[in-house]
């Protein structure tokens, strides 16, 4: 039944127009002799019938005209905004360049971190020591925002290399237990996560490789120790999109100053408390960051004669 409405709706003019014609012409046909109003009726019903099917005609056309000029113009619209959306979101002409990369690096990427969590720790040196060890925690989650399975994700991270023929030969320096997904990761593979990432200059870095099922989550867990000169800095940035950031700066105020610099186009830390208990500086980011934003930090060593032993 709908069916049939749909197309009576469509068709009628053609239709009533077509037996218009058909009944007027064979009245006209089977009528021998014809009075004036019976020539003047079968004219106007044949009339009639012709006026509908030429407005069916016309109609059509015109609509059909009408759609194509429409399709045409939402087409060119279509093609003006994919040419520079943010031009047409925002009235300012983005470079393609730039676009490229906020699409290589941002839009395209399908892993990205809901969180991180970072602690250093400068251990106290012996005096007139020249090198003292940091304890480092990382705690981050993964998840998968595509809608397709991420085979083989590398889960990257690294920590400071000394560079130089000065380096001490420091006992319980190194990586000290690495969790992946809430699996303790046996130190018998980690030399194969090391030599699969090749080290930069002042980076020994390590990857592991994680398959991600469509919105998938994985919370990662690493705990190293790596030596710093007491008079030293340390840089740490994000691989990928992180949605919130929190430092703890453990050090000993009466030991060192201590200074946090944060990487990121805001300038500043949405959060920074500056003595959080245990001879701790925390700060927060509550925004995103982009990747290779995160926090730039730098300490020296006070006056020598105020250094305790090592704890």
């Amino acid at each position: 039944m709908r069916k049939f409405t749909s197309w009576w709706r469509k068709y009628w003019h053609l239709s009533v127009g077509l037996i218009l014609i058909v009944v007027g012409l064979l009245c006209i046909i089977s009528f021998e002799k014809l009075t004036f109003l019976q020539k003047l009726l079968f004219g106007a019903i044949t009339e009639i019938g012709f006026a509908l099917m030429i407005a069916w005609v016309v109609g059509q056309t015109v609509e059909r005209a009408a759609r194509e000029e429409l399709n045409f113009e939402a087409l060119q619209n279509a093609k003006n905004i994919a040419r520079n959306v943010f031009e047409y979101l925002y009235s300012v002409q983005l470079p393609r360049s730039l676009f490229q990369v906020v699409e290589t690096f941002i839009f395209k990427v399908p892993v990205i971190k809901t969180k991180q969590f970072l602690e250093y720790e400068l251990i106290t040196p012996q005096a007139e020591a020249e090198w003292i060890k940091m304890r480092c925690y990382f705690d981050f989650t993964l998840k998968n925002i595509s809608s397709d399975v991420v085979e083989d994700h590398p889960i990257r991270f690294h920590a400071s290399k000394v560079s130089g023929f000065d380096e001490p030969d420091t006992p319980g320096v190194g990586m000290q237990s690495i969790i992946i997904g809430g699996r303790n990761v046996p130190a018998e593979e980690w030399g194969k996560m090391d030599d699969d990432a090749p080290d930069l200059p002042g980076q020994h870095k390590f990857v592991r490789k994680h398959t991600l099922q469509p919105g998938e989550e994985v919370r990662v867990e690493i705990t190293f120790v790596q030596q710093k000169r007491v008079v030293d800095n340390d840089l740490w940035q994000s691989n990928c999109v992180c949605e919130s950031f929190e430092l703890r700066f453990k050090y000993d105020p009466e030991v060192f100053d201590a200074f946090l610099e944060p990487v990121h186009p805001a300038g500043a830390f949405d959060s920074d408390i500056p003595d959080a208990g245990d001879h701790c500086r925390r700060v927060r980011f509550n925004q995103p960051l982009l990747p290779k934003n995160g926090v730039f930090m730098w300490w020296n060593r006070k006056d020598a004669n105020t250094c305790r032993n090592e704890l």
